[in-house]
């Protein structure tokens, strides 16, 4: 459970503070999201922005795809997240949201050629999506996560 509590915060927060010995007693591979989709699912996980839906399960980004974003008109067909601080946006909500996202963080919402390509895009991305999920669902997950949270702060204090 640690390794995918860890992947949750690395992937949003990194931990660059840390001082080498620090990172190696950890043990653990060096895991960061590389794309924009990942760290969205990373980011609702850890923060809180999921969406839990009336089965009982659970959503951090629920995906569709576009025909670029709002005011790009590049037709390129991208992945963005329909979900926002635990709430199901429309697509045109959520493709206002992406654009407004990528243009003042820089961030880079997956794309591809075709539909049928980002879609084999979308189901690879999704492929690690479960294991996270069922480590929210885990009490120690909490302690794990605000002890973690609280390393790095005081890591970041130091500089």
């Amino acid at each position: 459970m640690f390794l995918s509590l860890f992947r949750l915060i690395y992937g949003i927060i990194g931990l660059m503070a840390l001082t080498k010995k620090q990172w190696d007693s950890l043990q653990m591979p060096q895991v960061q999201p590389d794309d924009a989709i990942t760290t969205h699912h990373l980011r609702n996980l850890l923060f809180g922005g999921l969406l839990k839906n009336d089965d009982g399960s659970i959503s951090t980004v629920s995906t569709i795809q576009v025909n670029g974003l709002p005011e790009q008109q590049s037709g390129t067909p991208t992945l963005i997240p329909t979900i926002w601080d635990g709430k199901r946006l429309s697509p045109e909500d959520a493709s206002r949201r992406a654009y407004l996202e990528q243009k003042f963080s820089g961030v880079q919402y997956p794309t591809a050629k075709t539909h049928q390509a980002l879609r084999k895009k979308d189901i690879t991305l999704h492929q690690n999506f479960g294991q996270d999920l069922e480590t929210v669902s885990d009490p120690q997950y909490n302690k794990e996560k605000e002890a973690l949270i609280q390393l790095l702060k005081n890591q970041k204090s130091r500089f």
